[in-house]
């Protein structure tokens, strides 16, 4: 009887449903653009596939260059490579969020980066945006309290014993422990951020922040199959990125009440907690949010904050620190540039440091070349459909584009797998017009990376006062390679670099 049924079934499966599933692909108003793979119209399975195993970006990028700037890479999805009709129409037009990013939001608590309402992006990003502004952030004499607390006072001179003993370092781990004390002191106070650079201990949570962005792949592509995993206790997902979210929340859930406690009683006794304190006025005064649930809102949102900026920033810095290394005359250039600022006893002042071309041209070009997040960042084509490419698109379609696809189109950047500073320095007026327009590093439009001031300041900063007395010399170990995924770490988790004082 059973075999009875499944026959049954089976027959019209194949009589029925199969005959019509593929008479809408071919009727499909997508099916005239070119596909990825062959699987495109009918799965997504392949570009899964291809996160998984981190080759995505690479794929499509070889997709754009043989097919052209709109490719098909799911039934419902497409990938586009071009600025008008393409980056400009739907990253600052009124497209949404795609429910991708479904699987960013913890326990009903959904952060600014992860709101799939636009309304609610912009009424969140109210409350915080006015210290992130670039006037705000370039004239903050509070960040530059803990620029030379942090890195002067406590980041040099450990820099400093690495050079005395000679040995290959972790140049990457140093990187992330230093901007995730800069980053947590301006959001919470010195007071209240970490002491990563010093204390070993602490420093031991980058490796929570590690396991994190490895578990971003099976969160946001298997959402509510992994919800069963985790229920089942199927051995999928390795343990330490099941474990890595919850130590993570509850060490920004401690700073967070830690901060407000000192607030409340008064007993701030070093920088102001900017972020923190700035938020949570404009948020209690929204009452958009239940009062027993607010600590954890706030907490929520300021995780997110932590973890782009220690990520994103110090991926920069570490591959800054090495292409400098590779490239001898690029340090000479630039040395050259610091040198007006003499021997540092404290940091220049953000507007001198902002003044200087040739940093300027090594930071973009090392975003450019090694972007801390790739993408792609989905959105859904709004009701009255899009025009993108040579291409109308329906509404509903998904949509995305790459960062590293962007950075890569060869027709714009020469020889765009190298690392040249000079095509920044050297390029006319028009030709850097042109090249930044292409470049993504932060996104664009209304959603863009709030955090993208604070993030130059603070790398340029770091740049100036390491590169003013140091440089970087490349080992055996050095691995240069980044992975090919939504955030470029690098392949092995670590760079070894040797550091050593200027001559």
């Amino acid at each position: 009887m059973l075999s009875l049924i499944i026959s049954i079934a089976i027959a019209l499966f194949i009589s029925w449903y199969l005959p019509r599933y593929l008479l809408s692909v071919v009727k499909s108003p997508l099916s005239s653009i070119p596909n990825l793979h062959w699987t495109s119209p009918y799965t997504q399975l392949y570009v899964t596939y291809l996160k998984g195993a981190g080759k995505e970006h690479r794929t499509r990028l070889a997709a754009h260059r043989k097919l052209g700037s709109v490719v098909r890479v799911g039934p419902n999805e497409l990938a586009v490579n071009c600025i008008e009709n393409g980056v400009q129409t739907i990253y600052s037009g009124n497209f949404e969020k795609s429910d991708w990013y479904a699987g960013f939001i913890s326990d009903r608590h959904p952060f600014m980066f992860a709101m799939r309402s636009n309304k609610a992006h912009i009424e969140r990003k109210r409350m915080l945006s006015q210290v992130y502004t670039k006037s705000y952030v370039m004239m903050s004499e509070e960040l530059s309290t803990i620029l030379n607390t942090i890195v002067i006072g406590k980041f040099l001179p450990r820099v400093a014993r690495f050079a005395e003993e000679g040995k290959a370092i972790d140049i990457h781990r140093e990187n992330k422990a230093l901007i995730m004390d800069i980053a947590t002191a301006y959001f919470f106070g010195l007071g209240n951020g970490t002491g990563m650079i010093e204390n070993p201990v602490e420093k031991k949570m980058i490796d929570d922040f590690d396991s994190a962005i490895k578990g971003i792949f099976w969160f946001t592509e298997f959402p509510y199959l992994l919800d069963w995993v985790l229920r089942l206790r199927v051995p999928i997902v390795p343990q330490e990125i099941i474990e890595a979210f919850p130590k993570l929340e509850e060490f920004c859930y401690k700073i967070c009440l830690q901060t407000k406690e000192k607030i409340s009683s008064g007993s701030l006794k070093e920088s102001l907690p900017i972020v923190y304190s700035e938020f949570r006025r404009k948020l209690e005064a929204s009452e958009t949010v239940r009062p027993d649930e607010l600590d954890t809102e706030i907490a929520t949102e300021m995780l997110d904050h932590v973890q782009g900026a220690q990520e994103g920033t110090g991926i920069t810095i570490t591959y800054l620190m090495c292409e400098l290394a590779r490239h001898p005359e690029s340090l000479a250039k630039l040395r050259q540039e610091l040198s007006q600022f003499g021997q540092l006893t404290e940091l220049p002042s953000a507007p001198s440091i902002e003044a200087l071309p040739y940093l300027d041209a090594v930071l973009t070009e090392t975003m450019r070349l090694y972007p801390g997040s790739s993408g792609p960042f989905p959105r859904v084509v709004p009701e009255k459909g899009a025009w993108l490419g040579d291409f109308d698109v329906p509404a509903g379609t998904v949509v995305a584009s790459s960062v590293y696809c962007l950075h890569q189109n060869a027709e714009v950047f020469e020889d765009p797998e190298k690392w040249r500073p000079e095509r920044w320095a050297e390029a006319n007026l028009e030709k850097k017009k042109e090249m930044r327009k292409w470049f993504w590093a932060f996104g664009s439009g209304g959603r863009i990376c709030i955090g993208n001031h604070l993030a130059i300041r603070m790398m340029k900063t770091v740049v100036v006062a390491f590169f003013s007395r140091f440089e970087t010399v490349l080992v055996l170990e050095t691995r240069i390679e980044q992975t090919d995924g939504l955030i470029g770490t690098p392949v092995a988790g670590k760079v070894f670099l040797k550091v050593r004082e200027n001559t």
